[in-house]
């Protein structure tokens, strides 16, 4: 059972870490599309 436990730990941990990423990236990209307009 505790191996079962931290498998989803490390899931739902990299689940995060994946749409943190993506976040991050996402407003990098804005920004760079701003000032390369602007």
């Amino acid at each position: 059972m505790p191996s079962d436990f931290l498998l989803f730990s490390i899931l739902k941990l990299s689940e995060f870490l994946i749409q943190l990423f993506h976040y991050i990236a996402r407003r990098k990209a804005e920004q760079f599309i701003c000032l390369k307009n602007s």
